[in-house]
């Protein structure tokens, strides 16, 4: 007997619609309250990082002293904001102002099938002098801004010969209204040597990451390397209670 396939789309749709219409009636409350009307539970998810945009001309002219006073600004302002919501704030007291620096690749197809079908692939990798200490920091993630069922479902797995971390984690930052909007995204995170990846080919990295060579994409596929410089810096803890 053949399933009743138009029953099914149906009842996705009206499941759908029952959705938006909780999200439309939540609309004025907080985001992650938004969140469990629409989704259910989010207990899966390990952690929440909070994004905004900065000025880069802020950091384009002088050195290492002209960046701390401008990191000084910066958190003061992201203080004030806090203090004035009642959140608790503690200054790092132990080398607030020191920089770790790394490089962060990320490797994709020159039409960047990856990304549009939601999964990015990264590398990270500590400078110390300049100089590049491995083993590295292969992260593979599955992403949706609009389907975190997806997310909290997913498939994302290591092959049987490789152990990592996996995390739930939630993407906070404004949209063009100026209100708050979120993704959420599973990452695999496993240190490698570069030798283990070979020539860096969604093969390559499908043998780490198995679903990566079910995406229809070819596994000889050369992926293209687009790289970023960055500066971290830890100036203190913001607490936001419950």
């Amino acid at each position: 007997m053949l399933p009743n396939i138009g029953f099914a789309q149906s009842q996705r749709s009206e499941n759908i619609v029952d959705q938006d219409r909780q999200v439309a009636e939540n609309k004025g409350q907080p985001l992650f309250a938004r969140h469990i009307a629409k989704w259910g539970s989010m207990q899966k998810v390990g952690g929440r990082e909070y994004k905004f945009l900065l000025n880069p001309k802020l950091f384009s002219d002088g050195g290492k002293n002209d960046r701390k006073e401008k990191y000084e600004i910066i958190w003061e302002k992201v203080k004030a904001a806090a203090q004035e919501q009642g959140f608790k704030v503690k200054d790092r007291k132990k080398k607030p102002y020191k920089e770790s620096t790394r490089t962060r690749a990320y490797f994709d197809t020159a039409d960047f099938r990856l990304r549009k079908k939601g999964y990015i692939i990264r590398i990270s990798t500590k400078l110390k002098k300049n100089e590049p200490q491995y083993p590295f920091i292969l992260t593979v993630k599955e992403g949706s801004r609009l389907d975190f069922r997806r997310v909290l479902n997913s498939t994302l797995s290591f092959s049987g010969a490789h152990e990592g971390k996996t995390e739930i984690e939630e993407n906070i930052s404004f949209a063009p209204d100026g209100g708050l909007r979120s993704s959420l995204e599973i990452s695999k995170k496993i240190k490698l040597e570069p030798e283990e990846l070979g020539s860096m080919t969604l093969g390559d990295f499908g043998k780490v990451v198995p679903r990566l060579l079910k995406l229809g994409i070819p596994e000889n596929t050369k992926l293209h390397r687009q790289a970023a410089y960055s500066m971290k810096i830890k100036l203190g803890k913001v607490t936001f209670g419950d």
